[in-house]
């Protein structure tokens, strides 16, 4: 998927980029190290090991931290850190962590009980009577907090509904969690607490990740060798979700489908345009495809055609994701890739085109907790995606794919 804050397709890279270098940065030697495509890996845990979450909630206990973590879900359709340190995926459900003791416990809708115990392995899981009060769930998280009374509380919350997250409840939280709280560091976001941890995969995510991509990659090649002259773009769409959840996706993404001079826009929403003989395709897949992991995989292509203005923008765009995927290990950071990307499509002529970003996490969202100025280390997983976009001629190639470091 497009990094979501690009530039204008039009407008020149930022002036402290490097200036191109005369020769082709990438030619002489191969690097000693090489990423791995993340389709192309072995199958691997076919599922979750054995305290695989009590595990990373042991590991962010042991970052030193103290006070209380509260991540806490109601009608949102996925709460990320919720489900990467516990495993749920059960609608109005809260988890509540002692960072420095170690003492946990997870809420849940009492008809929610029983998938939460095979679910997470949590060990006090607590159900609630959503009905009880207006804000059940809200006055138990308070009570609890309120007996603590911690140093430092940090809080993550997503989803409307039963349970209020919204302004209010934080200024609940602000007003009744303690003076300790309120005249220490006091309330912070969780999700800066969580990010170093989901930055490196441990093996069952890599597992979950390389099923998604695998089911991105045989939906893409179906959908486009079934491409035929008429077909709508979002008929393609259509096509492709059922696809991605045949393959095991459970909350896919409506994918990016533009055809023509629709492929200039870097976030078409799909519409009745019909397919041509000699059109640009592209075709985005992203978000969840396995297991609440995501995919990234786009494709651009010359449908039933081969001599066009375009042709080579789409072979040069190929060969930059080549040499990009070459450069990519531990100790180069994604903010040198992006730089390298831009050198490479300068001297092709293309730098104006060139959008600004391309290299990002990618994990249980299409674009993970992310910080290009930190060097890459093993266990990442980085989505590349080289591209150009031309308001003047009207068209934009990109080709990404995911890749183990």
């Amino acid at each position: 998927m497009p990094m979501p804050a690009e530039m204008p397709p039009s407008a020149l890279p930022p002036p402290n980029r490097p200036k191109p270098a005369r020769r082709d940065p990438s030619d002489g030697a191969a690097p000693p190290y090489s990423a791995r495509s993340l389709h192309a890996l072995p199958p691997g845990l076919t599922s979750p090991p054995a305290g695989v979450y009590r595990e990373r909630r042991r590991r962010l206990c042991a970052q030193g931290q103290k006070g209380l973590l509260l991540l806490a879900r109601g009608d949102a359709p996925f709460y990320e850190d919720l489900f990467y340190l516990t495993g749920l995926t059960t609608y109005h459900s809260a988890l509540l962590l002692d960072l420095e003791t170690g003492e946990e416990q997870v809420w849940v809708w009492q008809i929610e009980e029983e998938e939460a115990h095979a679910q997470t392995d949590v060990a006090a899981v607590l159900s609630f009577d959503p009905f009880a009060s207006p804000a059940p769930l809200l006055d138990l998280l308070l009570q609890k907090i309120q007996q603590k009374k911690p140093h430092n509380l940090f809080f993550g919350l997503q989803g409307g509904g039963i349970v209020p997250f919204t302004l209010e409840l934080h200024a609940n939280l602000a007003m009744q969690a303690g003076e300790e709280v309120r005249h220490s560091r006091g309330i912070q976001e969780a999700a800066p607490l969580l990010a170093p941890l989901r930055r490196i995969k441990d093996a069952w995510e890599v597992s979950c990740l390389a099923r998604a991509q695998r089911n991105a990659e045989a939906t893409m090649t179906q959908v486009l060798a079934e491409l035929r002259v008429g077909m709508t773009e979002r008929e393609v769409a259509g096509r492709i979700l059922e696809r991605l959840i045949a393959g095991g996706a459970t909350r896919p993404s409506f994918p990016i489908v533009a055809f023509g001079a629709h492929t200039a826009n870097t976030h078409h929403l799909a519409s009745d345009r019909a397919l041509h003989s000699g059109d640009l395709v592209l075709v985005d897949i992203y978000g969840e495809a396995a297991d609440q992991y995501s995919a990234e995989w786009t494709d651009t292509i010359l449908f039933e055609s081969r001599d066009s203005a375009v042709s080579r923008p789409l072979q040069t765009v190929d060969e930059v994701l080549r040499k990009l995927q070459a450069q990519l290990r531990p100790g180069v950071t994604l903010a040198q890739l992006e730089n390298h990307a831009f050198e490479l499509l300068t001297l092709a002529g293309l730098g104006t085109e060139y959008p600004g970003a391309c290299a990002h996490d990618v994990g249980l969202s299409e674009h993970d907790p992310t910080d290009k100025t930190l060097p890459l280390q093993p266990g990442q997983v980085i989505a590349l995606e080289p591209s150009v976009y031309s308001q003047r001629a009207q068209h934009g190639i990109r080709r990404e794919r995911a890749f183990m470091v």
